[in-house]
């Protein structure tokens, strides 16, 4: 009971030399090392890896194009009715270990409802979910984007931009993820259009493909069960957003656009009663021969090209001075001269905004060289000494 107990709060080597003081062979403390060392490399998470998607690809279009080819989206209940766990892991693992073969082979002898689920065992197995968790980041703000202002002149309507908001998120993913998820959710729809035969809706595929998407819910340490429903809840609605705005706007689903870029005010200024301050980070989503779409505060704005070039860069700007805003309203709020929704507290805020302007390249570039001047000279003085002990500069 000792040699257990320090064991589990020893160290791995510190483990080694105490299998050793306690008469285990060498083997012995090879083999608590060894498990020490894997217990330790299993708790590391390990960053979301394309390679299996890409070994995956075209089993999964295969298996797929097949479903769609035997019309299995009349079958009732699709991807809800479970087959013989037996074959299907079998089938599955031949399937892996002939990916460049002929799938057809390891399909015929199977039924419909056994192939779905070898696609679902196929999406489950993967490295991480098919939607990486920073497209997943921006396209949770899809639904709770908001309208156009009544006074913008618009050309396009809030469902079109809602649409391009989403593949110009998705188009963050490289191609083979996006195609995936294209062709999912094109046989998807198929299954939720034929209803009536497949009793499969909407809520029922929402529910079996949100954790294949968008990964299961994280339920960390100090959450309770239902923190850990809430956010499964959360996306589950979110995969019934796309599946429905995939329906309205198919062929925005089709294809890649480009992807979703961020964008900083370089100046202040207004535009449709909206005060921008410089350094504020905008997303840049959409882009014509006249106009660009972005979102600034889970708003949708249609800005003109000149100012878009003119107010926005790809590149912080030096002088930020996005922390004016908060800083200056918390100041008034704390004296009580205005309120929250004051306008006139917005104005003060934008004034004194106007400020800050943005320092030239030149003027940047030699501050940079008199700083490494200013380093290499110190290095050069090394130390300096002062009253008989020696003091660092």
């Amino acid at each position: 009971f000792c040699f257990s107990v320090s064991s589990l709060m020893a160290t791995p080597k510190q483990k080694l030399n105490l299998s050793k003081s306690s008469g285990m062979s060498r083997s012995d403390g090879e083999l608590v090392r060894r498990r020490a060392r894997t217990s330790i490399i299993t708790r590391t998470k390990k960053p979301q890896s394309d390679k299996d998607i890409a070994a995956c690809y075209p089993l999964i279009v295969n298996l797929i194009h097949y479903l769609k080819r035997k019309n299995a989206f009349l079958v009732e209940g699709i991807f809800r009715t479970c087959g013989d766990y037996n074959v299907i892991h079998s089938a599955k693992q031949e399937a892996i270990e002939n990916l460049q073969g002929n799938f057809m082979e390891i399909f015929e002898p199977l039924d419909l409802i056994s192939i779905a689920d070898v696609l679902k065992l196929v999406l489950r197995t993967l490295s991480g979910p098919l939607i990486t968790s920073r497209c997943k980041r921006k396209l949770i703000l899809a639904p709770l984007l908001l309208p156009y202002d009544d006074s913008a002149d618009i050309s396009i309507t809030y469902e079109h931009a809602v649409t391009l908001y989403i593949n110009s998120t998705l188009s963050m993913l490289t191609y083979k993820r996006f195609d995936i998820i294209q062709k999912l959710l094109s046989f998807l729809l198929r299954v939720i259009a034929h209803e009536a035969k497949s009793r499969m809706g909407v809520t029922n595929i929402s529910t079996l493909f949100a954790p294949i998407l968008f990964g299961m819910p994280h339920n960390a340490k100090g959450k309770s069960c239902d923190s850990f429903v809430e956010e499964n809840t959360k996306t589950v609605e979110l995969l019934q957003f796309l599946l429905l705005q995939a329906q309205q706007h198919p062929k925005h689903f089709k294809h890649k656009s480009n992807m979703i870029q961020s964008r900083y005010a370089i100046r202040n200024f207004e535009f449709q009663d909206k005060q921008f301050v410089m350094g504020e980070k905008i997303e840049l989503f959409h882009r014509t021969a006249d106009t660009s779409l972005i979102v600034f505060q889970k708003r949708i704005y249609e800005v003109p090209l000149e100012i878009m070039k003119s107010s926005f860069s790809p590149l912080k700007p030096a002088c930020d001075s996005s922390m004016l805003r908060t800083s200056l309203r918390s100041t008034a709020l704390r004296n009580k001269k205005f309120s929250k929704s004051s306008t006139e507290l917005d104005q003060v805020e934008f004034n004194l905004g106007q400020r800050a302007e943005v320092l030239p390249i030149d003027s940047l570039v030699s501050s940079f060289s008199s700083l490494a001047k200013l380093n290499s000279s110190k290095k050069k003085l090394g130390s300096t000494s002062y009253r008989g002990s020696r003091v660092p500069v």
